[in-house]
């Protein structure tokens, strides 16, 4: 299994600097290990993943780039007039900064990776309510990782 702890504390202080001084606004960004369950399909990793049984929408051939792009962007997300994540932070140099040092976690983490796959459910969401959804699976030797994402406003 790969360490993803320092993923996981980068990507866990972002959402939260994202919610200081938000107004109507859940921001949600998990990585779920599922060990030994690189041969499975993706329906499988998914629901041991997500504890539940899901319906998926779509499975799609994904990359490092579009998966470390889709993350930048939720996470960049400025919300509407009354629902937005905290404005000083978004766009702010402090943001970017966090930005590039999450995407070269993200690259240390897939760079070694079999396949990246992007998913889009129709059921089993792992958070409510859903407005903007991101997913992906990520093989790497016999493991998998599901990045599973959500910006509500």
């Amino acid at each position: 299994m790969q360490n993803i702890d320092i993923l996981v504390t980068k990507l866990e202080s972002v959402v939260d600097r994202l919610h200081d001084d938000s107004v109507n606004y859940v921001a949600e960004l998990e990585i779920y290990p599922v060990l030994d369950y690189a041969e499975k399909s993706p329906i499988d990793i998914l629901n041991k993943a997500l504890e539940g049984e899901v319906i998926i929408e779509k499975v799609a051939i994904s990359n490092q780039q579009e998966l470390i792009a889709g993350i930048s962007a939720m996470l960049s997300y400025e919300g509407l007039g009354s629902s937005h994540p905290n404005r000083a932070y978004v766009g702010s140099d402090e943001h970017g900064e966090h930005l590039v040092e999450l995407g070269s976690e993200l690259k240390s983490l897939t760079s070694h990776a079999s396949s990246i796959k992007e998913f889009w459910l129709k059921k089993g969401y792992p958070f409510y309510p859903v407005f903007w959804d991101l997913g992906f699976i990520i093989t790497i030797g016999n493991d998998a990782y599901v990045i599973a994402g959500l910006i509500s406003d």
